[in-house]
């Protein structure tokens, strides 16, 4: 069974091109899928991409390596992924494309970069009750995590360069909360908040200046993994640092 499949997208493609092994029999259909373009793509280049609906309801993972928002189209591929579980996209910044992301039940793992953009309907995310693993890096409209508070099941949240202002709903929700990474998040100024995430093995709070005491993480007796790469902290005099 083929595990992984990478399909470079280009003018030249052609459903022929795309299907003539996976078509054979089922069992060469991929579990995984990624998507990325060379170079951009033209009319017949899309057409093709509508041929792979044969394939993607066998798809349990697509990884979809666009250049430019003109490129991705998700249209062409979202409808058909209902039973996927793991979901990665850039330039996922337009209303259709996100509102499809409730076509997909099954999601348990979805990373998505804005690439410097908006989220749009971003209360959407809040609908997608699965998810384990949440990674909205890049987006310039999250300001706090209450867009997320039905999540509850959550594991691994990454929220890099964000503008995130607050972390409020880490003191009642995501008591699951294993991994959480809010590296390069300008805008965050408190951090008390943290002590609430007991469960927490992996804690990356890389690039933020406004990080200069450990006092709010000195309780977190199961960390594993700390990272603090251009923070403000000059001191690392802490009990917690001696299990790491």
């Amino acid at each position: 069974m083929i595990n992984i499949l990478f399909l470079y997208l280009a003018e030249y493609v052609t459903p022929k091109v795309i299907l003539k092994v996976l078509s054979v029999h089922r069992a060469l259909f991929p579990a995984y899928i990624m998507l990325f373009n060379q170079q951009p793509l033209g009319i017949r280049g899309y057409t093709s991409l509508k041929s792979l609906s044969r394939i993607l309801p066998f798809v349990r993972a697509v990884e979809f390596k666009f250049k430019s928002a003109w490129d991705a189209n998700y249209e062409l591929f979202l409808p058909a992924l209902t039973n996927i579980a793991s979901l990665s996209g850039s330039y996922f910044t337009t209303k259709s494309a996100v509102n499809l992301l409730l076509l997909l039940p099954n999601l348990k793992f979805l990373e998505l970069n804005g690439n410097d953009g908006l989220l749009p309907d971003i209360h959407i995310i809040n609908s997608l009750a699965g998810l384990k693993t949440l990674k909205l890096d890049n987006f310039n409209n999250i300001t706090n995590l209450w867009y997320f508070e039905s999540l509850m099941d959550l594991t691994s949240l990454s929220l890099v360069a964000s503008p995130v202002e607050n972390l409020g709903p880490l003191t009642t929700k995501f008591k699951n909360l294993a991994k959480l990474d809010l590296s390069d998040c300008k805008k965050l100024r408190h951090f008390d908040e943290l002590k609430f995430c007991i469960q927490l093995k992996e804690l990356i709070l890389n690039k933020l200046v406004t990080f200069d005491s450990l006092r709010p993480i000195v309780n977190l007796k199961n960390l594993e993994v700390l990272s603090l790469e251009n923070t403000s902290i000059t001191n690392l005099d802490m009990p917690i640092l001696s299990g790491l």
